[in-house]
């Protein structure tokens, strides 16, 4: 009897023996609904939980624990392919069996798992909630500082919309606080018979070293923003502050100062976008690092070198030139410190300058306590969180509680923030229904951890699945052609031009159109090809052809997709004259579309195929995927290719959907 030591571990209460158990009987959907039971987003745990099941997982006392998280993600992912839940209409909390609709209203500040968790447990016991995030893009940090080559953005959509579905009101783009669209006064003057500060901590903390003030220095935090941000809002703003931070593009080089998944984070986002040296610099051992193992293991399998016992001392370089290079010096470790690690000692006489152009400081975050403005009237502790009362989330100011990273000393992780959420709202409840806090908190009753013997069976060797990833050159985004956009930047104006590679010579062309596909959709690749300014150009310009030319000779690509944004004023027939040069390449398939801005009336979408590309295998996939595109952006679409290739595109672009104004010559 007891308590199962991986369901003892998980902070948001999973019953993890129970679903692992159904899965394993093929009980897909009542494994996924004893997940949902606990947490509100199991795709997105799927995907970046800190697992500490696993860490507790009496089977890795065998061998391997069981891979409880990426079981996870697959009945996520399961759920949306086939499951009853992804059919579901969407429902109102009234709706919910057993629900009665109260009168009393919630605001929750901060969009993030904690803010959304109190959301969801109040929306499903009856209150009105709104939730306020002054972000312009939902998820709180998870959207805007975990990549999404981690943590797709899709996945973040549809399990807020299902939160969404229960009637809560979420509101973008505003700011709570000072300056900003609303005080905490402001809301309980509105109606709100409560607040719920889950404002996340995304104030980055500083070395306090000299330099540290030059152009060159950037916060790990707000990187990871920028790049994030360039890649879902239709801004050339955030576009433009990645070119300026990369001021070299794939020549940058650059140091990650910290040893966390921030710091794992940032430096493989930057391997993404072509950056060639980046380098990590830890000041204890790699045994003492807080990210977790397989980050940094995926971090070092991508390029990136981490440099252990290495502590930096100033910014080297002055306001003209910006960051030149890093003092640093070597450590050894001493005497555990407070958090229990071992203490980094300088080494005398260990100093020696790095040449670097970025520095990224990726020590730790706290909450912008400042955001919030004069006369908030919040008790806050001598460690910037919001101070808390009653052994709950109740703050000094009646009907205002907190919750998350903007309560704790240490960076939460999102488990555990959804496991704070869910007491919050919990406490949140008894307050609106006049009853003491600790009647919010269910007698719990104290069991053992079980630890029972293990039968024979179960004692067999069995190895751990490994779970397939992505292969290591596709993970590197688009390096080939940094160098084509370097040459753009050079022209120093204000509109951007898109050249994406899409895949790589010796894959079939099915993969080819998939991958095509899913960088329509949503690429990380675009986000350095797309944040390039250059100037409109109205006549051929042989550094831009020629700079694509070389990229596919020197890469074998073999399709090409050229994103192109109509409003820059590049001439058709100067685009005509860049395709016509890249068919010559022997290219096997070039996609030409256009991205991001709504297409103007004379807007095209333009297929160009190559001789004899009706015998090639995918040569049908490609002609849909681009058809779709010219449907969803309400456009036409021009098929350009040989006359032997004629007759077969008009047969098939006739008996396919969707349907769209289409000429082929």
């Amino acid at each position: 009897d007891g308590t199962a030591p991986c369901s003892a571990a998980c902070p948001g209460g999973i019953h993890v023996q129970g679903y692992v158990a159904l899965a394993a009987q093929g009980r897909f959907q009542e494994a996924i609904d004893l997940i949902r039971e606990a947490i509100p987003f199991p795709g997105i745990c799927g995907r970046i939980c800190t697992h500490p099941c696993e860490l507790n997982c009496r089977r890795a006392e065998l061998d391997q624990a069981v891979a409880i998280r990426p079981l996870k993600r697959f009945l996520a992912d399961w759920e949306l392919r086939e499951g009853q839940s992804s059919q579901a209409a969407p429902i109102a909390a009234s709706d919910v069996p057993g629900v009665t609709p109260r009168a009393q209203r919630v605001a929750v500040v901060g969009a993030g798992p904690a803010g959304m968790t109190v959301a969801d447990r109040l929306a499903r016991q009856g209150y009105g909630v709104t939730v306020f995030d002054r972000l312009p893009v939902i998820g709180g940090m998870m959207a805007v500082g975990i990549p999404e080559y981690r943590l797709p953005r899709d996945v973040i959509a549809t399990e807020y919309r299902r939160i969404q579905d229960l009637g809560i009101e979420l509101c973008l783009n505003t700011t709570i606080g000072a300056g900003g669209d609303h005080s905490l006064d402001d809301l309980l003057a509105r109606g709100y018979d409560a607040v719920c500060l889950a404002i996340g901590a995304h104030r980055s903390h500083s070395l306090r070293i000299p330099g540290e003030e030059l152009d060159g220095v950037v916060h790990g935090i707000e990187l990871l923003k920028i790049i994030s941000l360039s890649q879902q809002v239709e801004s050339s703003e955030y576009h433009a502050s990645l070119a300026r931070i990369l001021r070299k593009g794939a020549a940058t080089r650059v140091a990650v100062l910290g040893g966390g998944n921030t710091a794992m984070d940032v430096s493989r986002s930057l391997r993404r976008l072509g950056v060639q040296d980046v380098r990590i610099l830890y000041r204890r051992t790699r045994a003492e690092m807080p990210a977790t193992p397989e980050e940094v293991h995926d971090a070092e399998e991508e390029g990136v070198t981490i440099e252990f016992l290495v502590a930096p001392k100033r910014v080297v370089g002055d306001e003209q030139t910006g960051v030149v290079g890093l003092e640093c010096q070597r450590m050894e470790l001493g005497e555990p410190d407070a958090s229990g690690r071992r203490r980094p000692v300088p080494i005398p006489g260990s100093e020696h300058i790095l040449d670097l152009d970025l520095i990224v400081l990726a020590i730790g975050q706290a909450p912008d306590m400042d955001g919030l403005g004069e006369g908030h009237g919040l008790a806050i502790t001598r460690a910037e969180r919001i101070e808390l009362y009653g052994g709950g989330f109740s703050t000094n100011r009646p009907g205002i509680f907190a919750a998350g990273d903007a309560v704790t000393q240490d960076k939460m992780a999102v488990i555990e923030a959804i496991g704070m959420g869910k007491k919050a709202a919990a406490e949140i409840d008894a307050y609106l229904r006049g009853l003491q806090v600790s009647e919010a908190r269910p007698a719990v009753e104290e069991r053992p951890i079980a630890r029972r013997e293990l039968a024979p069976e179960e004692r067999q060797p069995k190895p751990r699945l490994a779970v397939p990833m992505i292969p290591l050159e596709e993970r590197k985004g688009a390096r080939e052609l940094l160098d084509v956009a370097l040459l753009l930047r050079e022209k120093g104006s204000h509109e951007p031009l898109y050249p994406v590679r899409v895949a790589e010579e010796g894959r079939d062309s099915d993969q080819q159109v998939a991958a095509a596909e899913k960088i329509l959709a949503h690429t990380v690749v675009r986000t350095m090809a797309a944040g390039i300014p250059v100037t409109p150009l109205t006549s051929v310009d042989i550094s831009v052809t020629s700079g694509i030319l070389r990229t596919i000779r020197d890469n074998r690509i073999s399709m090409v997709l050229l994103n192109w944004d109509g409003q820059v004023g590049f001439k058709t027939r100067t685009f005509g004259r860049i395709i016509d040069a890249v068919v010559e390449q022997s290219v096997q398939f070039i996609l030409v579309s256009r991205f991001r801005k709504p297409v103007s009336t004379t807007g095209r979408i333009v297929l160009v195929l190559p001789p004899l590309a009706e015998r090639q295998g995918g040569f049908e996939s490609v002609i849909t995927a681009v058809k779709t595109l010219a449907n969803q952006a309400g456009t036409t679409l021009l098929v350009r290719c040989s006359v032997e290739t004629k007759a077969a595109a008009e047969a098939f672009v006739t008996k396919t959907p969707p349907s769209v104004s289409t000429s082929i010559r």
